[in-house]
């Protein structure tokens, strides 16, 4: 039996990242976040400490051309690609459009509930439905994460 492709997927927050570890559909290794704002200077090493921790075989981040962030978040997801490149590590982008069709919906509180049923030992995680004035919690991203990792492996 062959090994696993481990994967480790990115969603940016406003104060950093939100990761999620698999090795397949099925096999969720670990999660978090890391805080270190949105200058490279500190992205970068922050995600290469990631990197290095778990050594994934794939970095899984959103598409940045078609990515509705800001510019300086759009700027990160492009010094990810190319720093993942530049340390012989395989980049799959991941649309928002492939996200949404992956699970059905563009709300990130539907793909966070469907990541929480689909990964049972989530669940405890999921924070609550935000209300429209509420901002959304940092935690929800680790969902996005996850489920971008998830739409990844059907990208194969």
């Amino acid at each position: 039996m062959g090994r696993c492709e481990r994967v480790v997927a990115l969603d940016l927050t406003s104060k950093g990242f939100a990761f999620g570890i698999l090795e397949s559909e099925e096999r969720l290794v670990d999660w978090g976040t890391r805080e270190c704002g949105r200058r490279v200077s500190l992205f970068l090493p922050a995600l290469s400490a990631v990197v290095e921790r778990y050594r994934p075989d794939r970095l899984v981040i959103e598409e940045p051309a078609g990515s509705l962030k800001k510019r300086q978040g759009r700027d990160l997801l492009v010094w990810a690609e190319q720093w993942a490149h530049d340390n012989d590590l395989a980049v799959a982008t991941i649309s928002q459009d492939q996200l949404d069709r992956y699970f059905g919906s563009e709300q990130r509180y539907v793909v966070a509930s469907a990541v929480a049923r689909h990964f049972e030992r989530l669940t405890p995680q999921l924070p609550p439905a935000r209300k429209r004035w509420e901002s959304e919690r940092v935690r929800l991203s680790v969902f996005v994460a996850v489920g971008r990792g998830l739409a990844s492996f059907r990208q194969r």
